[in-house]
């Protein structure tokens, strides 16, 4: 497995039908530390999602009884086989695998994210995820993962401007702040460094804070205003921010891949290994013998040739 060293962006995080202790504890603590964590409950998905992110680290739950123990075996031993997929940085996660199982892992594949054994504390297993994550420099360089909220009407910025209300469609959000779409006429009442009460709309959920105009800038021929929350939003307000944009990385994630062929590999039986068939050598002697005969039936062979032949051999 070739280890890659680590881009700029970091690597994204998966979890593949992960157990509930992942789901509701891991996770959530991970992504509250800034790691871009994602899971796949289709093992068959894997691969494709993969491929397209083969920088990745991806935690397997061989407890899944998707797949037996042998059968996980086999599905991550695959990985190694694959140009592409043998980059990933895998890890395993199991509560209930027997002892010769996690040798069979532990000697047999290449786990540069491990193998974590469950412990029912809580704050040792983060701990674990955590420092795995960091070893593997899943952070990058990047501080804080953002969301891309596409042009969504739901999703928006409401600036309180000294006479009216302007709302901005929000192009992406992080914990720390949002980039908005804006217009021509919009542009010059938005002055950098400048602070306004804000009302921030995601979905269902309103949270009233604060903004500060970081910069203005254009993306692909269009204005964008980069602005930074305010000392003004609660911390319960940024848990939920988070919360958010966990709920839709994902979201993009599974739409992303709608339609995607799925890994159709059969994991109950060992990977076929092609051999030479029994006489295959005889049969290809044989051939080049009756191509022989033809020559000579077809007079195609020289008889100074032959003498030639006849004379080295008596050398």
């Amino acid at each position: 497995m070739n280890l890659r060293e680590n881009s700029t962006l970091g690597r994204k995080v998966f979890f593949v039908n992960p157990p509930y202790y992942v789901t509701n504890t891991i996770i959530p603590r991970l992504t509250d530390n800034e790691y871009e964590v994602y899971f796949i409950d289709n093992f068959r998905m894997v691969k494709p999602v993969l491929k397209k992110y083969p920088d990745s680290i991806c935690f397997i739950n061989i407890d899944s009884d998707v797949l037996t123990f042998k059968q996980w075996f086999r599905f991550v031993k695959s990985f190694e086989e694959d140009e592409i997929l043998s980059t990933i940085f895998f890890g395993v996660i199991s509560q209930y695998a027997p002892k010769p199982e996690r040798e069979n892992f532990l000697l047999n594949v290449q786990l540069p994210a491990g193998f974590i054994q469950f412990t029912p504390d809580m704050e040792a297993l983060v701990d674990i995820f955590l420092a795995i994550l960091e070893m593997n420099e899943a952070m990058g360089k990047r501080k804080y993962v953002r969301a891309d909220c596409g042009r969504d009407p739901r999703i928006y910025a409401e600036i309180n401007l000294e006479s009216k209300k302007m709302p901005l469609m929000i192009q992406n959000i992080s914990s720390v702040g949002i980039s908005c779409y804006a217009n021509e006429s919009q542009l010059p009442l938005l002055e950098e460094k400048s602070v306004h009460r804000m009302t921030l709309h995601l979905n269902d959920m309103v949270f009233p804070g604060s903004i500060i105009i970081l910069m203005k800038r254009e993306m692909n021929g269009k204005p964008i205003v980069v602005m930074l929350f305010g000392q003004g939003l609660a911390f319960s307000s940024k848990s939920m921010i988070r919360d958010f944009i966990r709920h839709k990385i994902q979201v993009n994630l599974n739409q992303e891949f709608i339609g995607v062929p799925l890994d159709k590999t059969d994991y109950t039986k060992d990977p076929e290994v092609l051999e030479p068939l029994i006489g295959a050598n005889e049969d290809m002697e044989k051939d080049q013998t009756f191509d022989e005969l033809e020559e000579i039936n077809e007079g195609n062979i020289d008889p100074a040739d032959e003498e030639t032949d006849s004379d080295s051999d008596l050398l």
